[in-house]
């Protein structure tokens, strides 16, 4: 739960930023002349040199909260008090102008309608896009951006920002095609293009960073405050073609390299769960002593199961956090550094031993309720009323939950797959049992496509768990009767080394959107969510073939 101190303190820290950056609006607005400026590298009018080539452009090289940035895991402070992006958009008459650098769409003056940010309320001026992206996530640019430019008084401005990955087409962009076509080469030229409703521009998630900076254009002025969406949306290339054929500044790119992200804070605003909606008002100063008071006074959990607070690990390689220090996180995940029994592995065939006695996955499962969690690393299908069991070396393990991990945890002959489902079994005396699926790219899994209206409703709603109706287990297809067999460990802290891995011998097929779904569907802004592999050491790995 957010403070409402930390709420206090940023909400003084803005309106102080914005009475000493506000200045008048005319004329600090963005340049419209590409003559004067352009992106080209080691050149005159290029990016390096946009503050000395006016003494009114200077900001742009002397400025210390400078646009765009590369929004990077370490640096980012998630905060749930900022509100979700409500859009007070209207349909409005627009004209599409031609502005050499870019192409712009400009809306009448009010029409558009409006957001509210930090109390202010900023009208909708215009829109843009930038290709590739400006801003960057953890060093990685994107096909494109788009820029919602909003303003308030006293020159205070607002931009919200969409990225756009390839993939399908944009609807808002599609609906645009004829336009930007006809207004392609026509330099300087405003075409009337009909009624434009806001609104029907996708965004597709409640989360977004929120920091404070500058126009990513000459003059480069500092009083924009940033809101990017968190959820990456899908462009065509053809669509992006379409924005950059369509000016005539023959340039490859239209975007700003990454400014130095300085002291500045950058907030992940993810909206509050449930039992926070429902906690009652605290004040500031006794807030922060309750904070202090959990923060003294926190103790482990004694449970031997997965962790399920992303928070206190990831994935990112040399972190303080990522795999090769998550037993030095806490003294009770000392085994996932000291473990001589660890997972995933490399299955690899010099290494295996064929048996027949181990006998075939037999798995009595039945339908059952379930609900779907967003666990922050991992979406999480948990079931409720006794999902059926599988019995392995006599001993009977039921199944609790499934997940999946991309790319996938264990490699065959080192080759790494695009997906992993685990089905994670718990047993007696807490033996837990996980059978193990492979995908590779190819056709859609039937099984992931029944949920895909559970994933997309999902997507973002931190820790909340939803109920998805009856599942059947039997309808995960496995397609094989050979299986790998092996003990190991969880691959999440606290790692313990109590699990009997299955791993399916057969790689069944996924397609890119489905394991793009369930990436995007959590929280953790990491591309991966697989651990690396661990050193086999005197282990034994059967690969279970049935008798002929």
């Amino acid at each position: 739960m957010e403070s409402s101190s930390i709420q206090c303190i940023f909400f003084v820290f803005i309106v102080f930023t914005f009475i000493s950056l506000s200045t008048a609006a005319s004329s600090h607005g963005e340049v419209e002349d590409e003559h004067e400026f352009n992106y080209k590298k080691n050149d005159g009018k290029g990016p390096e040199r946009w503050g000395k080539i006016k003494p009114e452009w200077e900001m742009c090289g002397k400025g210390e909260i400078q646009s765009p940035i590369d929004l990077m895991n370490e640096r980012v402070k998630i905060v749930s008090h900022l509100g979700r992006l409500i859009r007070d958009y209207e349909p409005s008459n627009a004209t599409i102008k031609n502005r050499g650098h870019d192409i712009m769409l400009k809306f009448e003056d009010g029409a558009a309608g409006s957001i509210k940010i930090n109390g202010f309320q900023y009208e909708l001026q215009q829109l843009h896009w930038h290709s590739p992206s400006e801003h960057t996530i953890n060093g990685r640019r994107f096909a494109l951006e788009l820029h919602m430019v909003h303003e308030g008084k006293k020159g205070r401005m607002a931009v919200v920002t969409v990225l756009y990955k390839i993939g399908r087409a944009d609807t808002f962009i599609r609906s645009l095609e004829k336009e930007l076509e006809a207004i392609t080469d026509l330099d300087d030229a405003e075409k009337h293009v009909r009624m434009i409703d806001p609104k029907q521009i996708k965004i597709g998630s409640r989360k977004y960073y929120r920091y404070i900076g500058s126009l990513t254009t000459p003059p480069c002025t500092q009083n924009v405050t940033w809101s990017v969406v968190r959820k990456i949306r899908t462009v065509t290339r053809e669509q992006v073609r379409l924005l950059r054929v369509a000016v005539h500044d023959d340039s490859l790119t239209n975007a700003r390299p990454v400014q130095p992200i300085n002291k500045r804070v950058v907030h992940l605003y993810r909206p509050r769960t449930k039992q926070e909606m429902e906690s009652s008002p605290i004040q500031c100063i006794f807030f922060v002593f309750i904070i202090f008071t959990l923060f003294s006074f926190s103790t482990a959990a004694t449970s031997h199961g997965e962790v399920e607070d992303e928070h206190e690990f990831n994935y990112k390689k040399n972190d303080n956090k990522g795999p090769e220090r998550w037993g030095e996180i806490k003294p009770e995940w000392e085994m996932c550094g000291k473990g001589e029994l660890q997972s995933p592995i490399d299955l690899m065939n010099e290494r295996v031993k064929i048996v027949s006695h181990l006998g075939r996955l037999i798995r009595d499962y039945e339908p059952s309720n379930a609900t779907i969690k967003n666990r922050g690393h991992d979406i999480m299908l948990k079931f409720k009323d006794g999902a059926g069991s599988i019995k392995i070396n006599g001993f009977h393990y039921e199944l609790q939950q499934l997940h999946w991990h991309s790319p996938s945890e264990h490699t065959v002959n080192g080759r790494r797959f695009a997906l992993e489902l685990h089905m994670v079994h718990e047993g007696k005396n807490g033996r837990m049992a996980v059978v193990t699926v492979l995908y590779k790219i190819g056709r859609a899994d039937t099984f992931i496509r029944s949920l895909e209206k559970e994933l997309d409703a999902i997507t973002d709603l931190d820790d909340a768990e939803k109920h998805v109706r009856m599942i059947d287990p039997k309808q995960i297809k496995i397609g094989s009767r050979k299986y790998y067999r092996y003990i190991g460990s969880l691959t999440t802290p606290p790692c313990t080394q109590n699990v009997t891995w299955s791993v399916v011998r057969k790689i069944r097929t996924v397609t890119r959107e489905q394991v793009r779904l369930l990436r995007v569907a959590v929280h953790d802004d990491s591309l991966t969510n697989a651990r690396p592999v661990q050193p086999i050491n005197k282990r034994m790995v059967h690969l279970y073939r049935p008798r002929v």
